[in-house]
């Protein structure tokens, strides 16, 4: 029985629905899926950068930082402290903003959150970063893959680290405003560049000579009148920072021998790329083969539009790094070395990773480049030191197709590895897991009485040397005034108005022990603590007469002949005679137990 053509009509008008609708939603089915994959990316990449690399709160930089976020808090906090005065030449507004959660008791679990956010953001950042550059997505991927392990660039810095810091925290929108520049919204560009400015104006800094170096070489297509209204732009969103520098009256062209010496050989030496730590070597042939291996990317890669503007971030950045070489040989004047100019070196590590990702797609998608393994090669990627896929592209592209070229890059892949578990150990670079609070040990529960039982403007005179990549200075927990310890270090290369003070203090608990410091910084704890433990009790009574000091900790086995107040496992605090000042009284000395 036939149908009539108005059935037909709204049969084929149904079997037409049937066909395009799935098809319709299919495709969005596909956007979301693809959109909720990349962000699933991002998490996994984010959960092993805190697994991985280990979270921990009140360490590291951390030892400086939050010591002086009480103190704008409560001024009250570590009076006769003189380290406290330089938290007034940190020029970021970046921890005040914990303020609030510090005075609500809940800093721990905001800066973990602030912490997860911003290495989670800094993941997309990267993806967009590598889309907008490649239009590839395996690029992307790769990208994502590979800054998810470490990279160690000159001097041993990183992109990504285990505490929150404001270096870290402002990555997701430094890697926004490069998207944005290259996209040519210079002016967003420059205006988000300039507010992160007030929060860590070192990174700024490199970023800004990035921009200003390809705009400069590449005026005619970028266009001044672009150029003119971005630095303005840049210069009104980071006036807040600027102003306050502004007001800081020091002097920083000069050149100060003694003061560039602490800098040079201090806690941790990268300022020198090669010295008597016997790793420093490999960090900076990571560092160095972050440019050649950009290079092999930049010359065997398919070009890009955006080309000529990375080459001229490099070229920047390279010319960065050549002029903290000829300061540290011949021109350490203070505005350079405080510039910490090595530091650039991580953008190399991030546009050599980049582009060597987009490299090693387009080999595997297209297989025109004469790579044959561009699996191999990528897994040398995931090694911290970037010689290890700078020579596994060159074994790869270089040597025949057999099995002795496998077994030297399974062999090159292995000895990086135990090398790089190795400089790990030396740097005492271990992960503690994810501590969102501080880590309960002996060293915090001493602290924690302290805070406790002591008065506020009580001075403790603390072992100096106490102080890692993983252990906190005294003044974190305790909140109390140390008269000095090793964690000043690090400030000292960015105030050298505190040199004097900070000499004058170590040199009286730990005698000698700046004099013999090399930059290892297992060996400069080293000589500091036999220095402090060679200390006589009478030496001890001096110096406490000379800085007020009322308390004394101690590491057992060493013993004093003082009353002790509180003990643990591992520490002893005494308090010091009072009138041991009055009356210059001598106490019997007991033998130091090493």
């Amino acid at each position: 029985m036939s149908s009539s053509p108005t059935e037909r009509i709204e049969s084929d008008a149904l079997l037409r629905n049937w066909i395009v609708l799935p098809r319709v939603v299919t495709r969005r089915e596909v956007k979301i899926n693809a959109g909720l994959a990349r962000h699933i990316l991002f998490g996994v990449a984010t959960l092993l950068v805190l697994v991985g690399w280990g979270y921990s709160f009140g360490i590291y930089d951390q030892s400086i930082y939050l010591p002086f976020m009480k103190k704008f808090a409560d001024p009250t906090l570590y009076p006769g402290d003189a380290f406290m005065e330089l938290r007034w030449q940190h020029f970021s507004y970046f921890w005040l903003w914990f303020i609030p959660f510090y005075r609500l008791g809940v800093l721990e679990p905001v800066m973990f959150a602030a912490h997860t956010a911003a290495t989670y953001f800094a993941f997309w950042g990267i993806w967009a970063l590598s889309e907008t550059l490649f239009k590839n997505r395996l690029a992307a991927v790769l990208s994502v893959a590979l800054f998810a392990l470490p990279h160690a660039a000159l001097g041993g810095w990183t992109l990504f680290e285990f505490s929150l810091l404001n270096r870290t925290f402002v990555l997701p929108l430094l890697l926004l405003s490069m998207t944005l520049y290259l996209k040519r919204r210079a002016v967003w560009a420059f205006a988000l560049l300039g507010l992160t400015y007030n929060l860590h104006a070192l990174s700024a800094n490199f970023v800004l000579a990035m921009f200003l170096f390809d705009s400069a070489r590449a005026w005619r297509t970028f266009g001044w009148q672009k150029i003119a209204a971005s630095i303005p732009a840049f210069l009104v969103a980071a006036s807040p920072v600027l102003l306050w520098k502004l007001s800081n009256t020091s002097s920083d062209l000069e050149i100060r021998p003694e003061w560039f010496a602490l800098t040079t050989y201090g806690v941790y030496n990268s300022i020198y790329f090669f010295g008597s730590f016997p790793f420093l070597g490999f960090l900076t042939a990571s560092g160095i083969s972050s440019f050649l291996l950009f290079g092999v990317a930049y010359k065997f890669a398919p070009p890009t539009p955006y080309a000529r503007t990375v080459l001229n971030f490099m070229l920047a950045i390279l010319l960065i790094v050549i002029a903290h070489c000829a300061a540290v040989q011949w021109l350490p004047i203070n505005i350079l070395i405080q510039a910490q100019l090595v530091r650039a070196s991580v953008f190399a590590v991030l546009f050599a990773l980049l582009y060597f990702a987009y490299y090693l797609a387009e080999a595997w998608q297209t297989r025109r480049d004469r790579i044959h393994s561009p699996l191999a090669v990528g897994i040398a990627c995931a090694l911290p030191f970037l010689f290890a896929p700078l020579l596994a592209w060159a074994m790869d592209r270089y040597i025949r197709p057999t099995a002795s070229r496998w077994a030297a890059i399974g062999a090159l892949c292995l000895g990086t590895l135990l090398l790089a578990t190795q400089v790990g150990a030396a740097l005492q670079l271990d992960a503690p897991g994810i501590q969102v609070y501080a880590e309960q040990s002996a060293w915090h529960d001493a602290q924690a009485w302290a805070r406790i039982n002591t008065p506020r403007d009580a001075i403790f005179i603390t072992p100096p040397q106490l102080w890692s990549f993983h252990a906190s200075d005294w003044r974190v927990f305790s909140e109390r005034a140390a008269v000095v310890t090793i964690t000043e270090l690090p400030e000292v290369a960015l105030a050298p108005s505190h040199t004097a003070t900070f000499q004058e203090r170590f040199d009286t608990l730990a005698p000698g022990a700046l004099e013999n410091m090399n930059g290892n910084p297992q060996h400069n704890r080293a000589v500091t603590r036999d220095a402090f433990y060679g200390l006589s009790d009478d030496a001890i009574v001096r110096a406490a007469c000379r800085y007020n000091a009322s308390y004394l900790v101690s590491e057992k086995p060493h013993t004093r002949a003082f009353e002790q107040v509180y003990q643990n496992d591992a520490f002893v605090i005494y308090a010091l005679p009072p009138t041991a000042c009055d009356k210059q009284i001598s106490v019997p000395n007991f033998a130091v137990g090493k």
